[in-house]
């Protein structure tokens, strides 16, 4: 209710409340481990989890919605982010924080819009993921983060490949993919 308000009356600027989003969201990736200790495990994935959401969001905003930060740093928080979710996921076997890690790696990119503007790095960036994740997969004998990898490499392939016009159309695109 206080931030609200703080917002509102103009208390907080822009730079303020994306650092504070990304602080929050840092103090959560934080609270999982001691949590999880304490035997509090839905507690600590909720908040393992929401705080890769803040940290993404906070980065998301500084970049795209305030330009306070450039694109590649932007990366770099919510890459981090993201890689501290997957190992305390796969340190304290917590699914839900796996699916979080998951959803906001394959998310970045098309939250930064790296797809549109570069492809070596979004394909670098892709094959680390894809691999953290497979690691991760292979480590808890967790098949469905293996599924859910290969539908987000899908599903971000698709929109590199929308975004930067393919030649030959839609076809095109549905044979790179492999639809056909």
């Amino acid at each position: 209710f206080f931030v609200q308000v703080a917002i509102e009356r103009g208390w907080l600027n822009a730079a303020t409340r994306d650092a504070l989003s990304i602080a929050a969201g840092l103090l959560g990736l934080a609270a999982h481990s001691p949590l999880m200790r304490r035997g509090h495990r839905a507690l600590s994935e909720s908040v393992g989890g929401a705080g890769t959401v803040l940290v993404l969001g906070g980065a998301w905003a500084a970049a795209r919605l305030h330009g306070l930060v450039p694109d590649a740093l932007a990366l770099m928080l919510m890459a981090g982010a993201v890689g501290a979710a997957l190992l305390l996921a796969v340190r304290s076997n917590a699914q839900v924080l796996m699916a979080f890690a998951l959803v906001g790696g394959f998310a970045t990119p098309l939250l930064l819009d790296t797809a549109a503007t570069t492809t070596c790095p979004l394909l670098g960036f892709l094959l680390v993921l894809n691999g953290a994740v497979l690691v991760a997969a292979r480590v808890r004998r967790w098949s469905w983060a293996g599924l859910g990898a290969a539908v987000g490499t899908f599903l971000v392939q698709a929109a590199w490949l929308t975004v930067n016009e393919a030649p030959g159309g839609p076809w095109v695109v549905a044979l790179n993919l492999g639809l056909v």
